[in-house]
């Protein structure tokens, strides 16, 4: 009986040590299991650093072009591939000589302001009126059929603003031109209907000026007077601006252009 009783003893022991053996097995499992999460969010929590300095230096050298920017911030126009900037100082009437642009009309004058008025139509493909506000069954005049690209004739509003304020300067001269050289809006309208192509322009150029409202700052020269009625400063009229270049949307209207005779009697020379 004593033998039975420790030989029981012993089968006791037995399933003590496998209980705790079973015990140990669960406690490593599961030290190895939190062990694994750990180094698994660590890696991620590292990739996803990795990733923001990745993006970060990414954003940081990456940047829209001057091009890129004006399409984001202007209407869509087919001169937009076209566009380019510079920064440069205004030049300034008060400061130099006469740009050629005003004064007493002359031959020559006129022939200046011709160039930068009397230029082509461009053309805006059926397509693109929508990002015009429009719509293709409003009625818009078509390029003519033998033109090498179809859709619809359009102005280029900077031409018109010009176009305007050539026509004001014509008006404010009216009495000056020499035998010959009379500008046709002055020739072939009455006084009323110039009057209301003047009061046109006037609005055009005033909307023109709010909508695209530079807001470049200029300085001012502090300045000797010799009377308390005179201001003690002179504004900086050649101030520094950051300007489309001109002369490339010109060159590109007329090798782009499409002429098309809808000149109306109140047009400028």
């Amino acid at each position: 009986m004593k033998d039975k009783r420790q030989g029981y003893e012993r089968m006791n022991n037995l399933d003590e040590n496998d209980d705790t053996d079973t015990a140990n097995s669960t406690v490593y499992i599961s030290h190895f299991g939190s062990r694994c999460l750990q180094v698994t969010w660590s890696l991620i929590c590292l990739l996803m650093f990795l990733a923001g300095i990745v993006m970060l230096s990414a954003a940081q050298s990456w940047k829209l072009s001057d091009r890129e920017c004006a399409a984001q911030l202007s209407i869509w126009s087919p001169l937009l591939e076209a566009v380019e900037y510079e920064q440069r100082d205004w030049v300034s009437i008060f400061a130099t000589q006469n740009s050629g642009y005003t004064g007493a009309p002359t031959e020559h004058m006129e022939a200046k302001w011709k160039r930068l008025v009397d230029v082509p139509s461009v053309v805006v493909p059926p397509e693109r009126v929508p990002l015009l506000n429009r719509s293709t069954e409003q009625g818009f005049v078509p390029v003519p059929a033998e033109s090498p690209t179809q859709g619809y004739v359009a102005g280029v509003e900077v031409f018109h603003h010009l176009h305007c304020l050539n026509v004001l300067r014509q008006y404010i001269g009216r009495d000056e031109y020499p035998e010959g050289l009379l500008p046709r809006i002055l020739k072939q309208n009455s006084p009323l209907a110039i009057r209301a192509h003047v009061d046109h322009c006037i609005e055009t150029l005033r909307l023109a000026l709010m909508c695209n409202a530079d807001v470049t700052p200029y300085l001012l020269y502090e300045k000797e007077v010799e009377s308390p009625l005179q201001v003690p400063a002179r504004e900086d009229f050649q101030a520094f601006h950051k300007c489309k270049k001109f002369d490339r949307l010109l060159d590109w209207v007329h090798l782009n252009g499409v002429v098309v005779p809808l000149r109306s009697k109140g047009s400028a020379a």
